[in-house]
């Protein structure tokens, strides 16, 4: 059976609150009745002796003065005569008291309780004993004047302390709950913090595990999903690789032919773009192949303005058709780094491409190359509007792409070649211009 939280800390604070309370009204009402019953006891001793010591004779009306300075009441037994001789109470109830006589004990006398004490030898008359009786009741009221304030405090305590009480274990229990939805929505795949409120208490400390554990399952998630891609790229590429590079090559192969074989002209470049064009597209086939594979090309030493330029060759033709304005920035010396010459290649094209698409006809593009100390980078701008801002934190992503024909596999690859040099690929909204660097270390 479901027990709630806030019942199992107010039954315990409940049940305690109330023993205390009887415990505490037990011992009062025990305190009075042991100071009733001495202070009883003395003065009925202190009315004996001096009853014990008088020379008048007991008669009705002295034990009923008697009765009235006390409140106890008095019965005389004569020995001789073996009866009551004057009582304050019914001699009927009286007489049985004297046939076992019990000093300073209880008996009950005409259905009340009485505290009894005998005086023997009183008086001028020795045969006869004084029987004083004192009424139970008011040690019944001693005690209730000494319990009820103990249960009246005892109460108001626990009236006060269980609503407060109540009301902590409701703001726990609402704490609580609010972290047992968050791990349902854990669960079912929502990962979004749960915001922190409250004392800083071990509450907290379980929101905070609750979100690290969310923020811990949601990066697990990323990344068992962008294996799951890598996988799938590399099932969807490896089918591929066989078909688009033999046809490519018999392409190249048939355009070396014919150029061998036709005699072209000084100014002809034709078949020169065309091998460009080809070659550009083996090598973006080639990066598509690499994508989801974790061992890396072989690398070699190449002078990287040589690469550039070379880079920048093959995409003259997109230049010239969607007549852009391209700027270049290159360094004149000889910077030699150890590349995979053809996936950087590849990785550059792909960016350039990208930003010739972003920027439209009769856009501007910039490429910048940047020798610094322990990295080369290359930058590319252009005056596009930029990746969609739906996308925009998953640029780099296999399958993530803005372009309406486009996969998404160009920008991946150029990640991950990046990645695998040690390198970085970053991009950025700089005065209306979109700005991608790709950058190695030296």
């Amino acid at each position: 059976m479901r027990w709630p939280l806030r019942w199992q800390l107010l039954a315990p604070i409940a049940a305690l609150l109330s023993a205390a309370v009887v415990i505490n009204a037990v011992y009062a009402a025990w305190s009075a009745t042991v100071r009733h019953e001495s202070q009883t006891a003395a003065r009925l001793a202190q009315v004996a002796s001096v009853l014990g010591a008088a020379n008048f004779p007991l008669t009705p009306s002295v034990l009923e003065r008697l009765q009235k300075l006390t409140g106890a009441h008095a019965a005389v037994w004569n020995d001789t005569e073996q009866r009551v001789t004057a009582a304050t109470i019914p001699v009927e109830d009286a007489a049985p008291l004297f046939e076992r006589p019990r000093t300073s004990s209880v008996v009950t006398a005409g259905g009340q309780p009485y505290r009894v004490l005998l005086v023997p030898a009183l008086g001028l008359n020795r045969a006869e004993t004084l029987l004083l009786l004192y009424p139970n009741q008011d040690l019944t009221r001693e005690q209730r004047s000494a319990a009820w304030p103990a249960l009246l405090v005892g109460l108001v305590t626990i009236g006060v302390l269980l609503p407060l009480t109540d009301i902590v274990a409701r703001r726990f229990a609402r704490r609580i709950g609010r972290v047992q939805e968050k791990v349902a929505a854990v669960a079912a795949g929502d990962f979004t913090p749960l915001l922190e409120v409250g004392a800083d208490d071990e509450l907290r400390d379980l929101i905070r595990g609750v979100n690290e554990m969310s923020a811990r399952l949601a990066e697990l998630q990323t990344r068992i999903e962008r294996d799951e891609r890598a996988r799938l790229l590399a099932q969807f590429t490896g089918g591929l690789a066989h078909h688009f590079r033999n046809a490519i090559a018999g392409a190249r192969l048939a355009l070396e032919i014919h150029r061998k074989r036709c005699a072209l002209t000084a100014t002809d470049e034709s078949l020169d773009v065309a091998l460009r064009q080809l070659l550009l597209v083996e090598q973006q086939v080639r990066g598509v192949l690499t994508l989801g594979r974790k061992t890396p090309f072989a690398r070699t030493p190449c002078d990287i303005g040589i690469l550039t330029r070379s880079v920048l060759d093959l995409i003259r033709p997109a230049v010239q058709h969607a007549q852009i304005v391209l700027e270049t920035v290159l360094p004149d010396e000889s910077i030699i780094v150890t590349v995979d010459s053809d996936g950087v290649r590849a990785a550059l094209s792909n960016l350039l491409l990208n930003a010739i698409e972003a920027a439209g006809p009769s856009g501007r593009v910039r490429f910048v190359l940047t020798v610094e100390e322990k990295a080369v980078a290359w930058d590319i701008f252009d005056n596009g509007p930029g990746p969609p801002e739906p996308i925009a934190a998953e640029i780099g992503t296999p399958f993530v792409t803005g372009k309406r024909d486009g996969v998404g596999l160009g920008l991946a690859f150029a990640r991950q070649l990046a990645e695998d040099h040690q390198g970085r690929l970053e991009w950025k909204r700089e005065a209306a211009e979109t700005r991608f660097r790709w950058e190695i270390p030296r």
